[in-house]
């Protein structure tokens, strides 16, 4: 298992946001983290991540505690995109490129520059190289940092609403870039997502959290009008439309009545 998360509670001063959350992921696995407003999704990418210390409960990266890694370890082993990106007035190359830092000493080198090639190529960046990233799109900005976050070659790959500022075409583009390069590279990828049916499209497996704690760990069979109901308060049916599951609030579901309802 690459993440193995056991027991894992947090909580602000004002109040606790996680619950005795435990899950494992393996290799190669894309898994959405679906959940209403304020149900700790992003808490919980940020106590993997190091970057908020846990109440109780233990985060092992391949095997290993987070909390016996330093901090260049965990930047070896994770690469992470949060919903908030603020980059400096630098070169998009330059910025993929301190994706790097971990590995660099004193100079980049010829694999490095490849590494950073390679990844503005898989974000369709590369036309962008040699642009100021604060003459981008806040949906371009976003594919930079997904770039830069897999120059970093994590062995898991956490991003917070990573399609939230793309357009539709983009979004599909992006979340086939993360899964083709999480299979190719045996990257583990969580994400959280609040769009159900991009999610379908994207992952293998399903954390679902109402209130802090896991209601659900799975595959696509967990994604049911029953459990919809139950962490989003919302009546919805599942159909399967042409190979593919999609979600239909209750209100526009009629129409797809005929299609099969999963």
């Amino acid at each position: 298992m690459i993440l193995s998360v056991d027991g894992l509670s947090f909580a602000y001063p004002s109040h606790p946001v996680l619950h005795d959350v435990s899950f494992t992921i393996g290799q190669s696995d894309c898994v959405a983290v679906l959940g209403t407003n304020g149900t700790g999704k992003s808490t919980l990418l940020k106590c993997i991540n190091r970057i908020l210390k846990p109440k109780a409960g233990a985060v092992l990266i391949n095997g290993k505690g987070s909390n016996t890694l330093s901090r260049l370890d965990i930047a070896k082993n994770i690469g992470y995109v949060s919903q908030y990106q603020s980059l400096p007035k630098i070169t998009v190359f330059d910025s993929v490129l301190l994706g790097r830092k971990p590995y660099i000493k004193w100079d980049a080198g010829e694999k490095d520059l490849e590494i950073v090639n390679n990844a503005l190529k898989e974000l369709d960046l590369l036309d962008y190289a040699m642009r100021y990233t604060d003459e981008l799109s806040g949906g371009e900005l976003q594919k930079v940092v997904i770039a830069r976050a897999l120059a970093q070659e994590p062995k898991l790959f956490l991003l917070d609403e990573p399609t939230s500022s793309l357009d539709i075409k983009n979004q599909l583009d992006t979340i086939s870039v993360i899964k083709k390069v999480a299979e190719k590279q045996n990257i583990a990828v969580i994400v959280t997502m609040h769009d159900i049916n991009l999610a379908l499209r994207f992952a293998n497996r399903f954390i679902l959290m109402k209130n802090g704690r896991i209601f659900g760990v799975g595959g696509k069979e967990i994604i049911t009008a029953e459990s919809i109901e139950e962490v989003y308060g919302v009546k919805a049916a599942v159909y399967e439309i042409d190979g593919f599951m999609i979600m239909i609030p209750e209100n526009h579901a009629t129409e797809f009545s005929a299609r099969k309802e999963v």
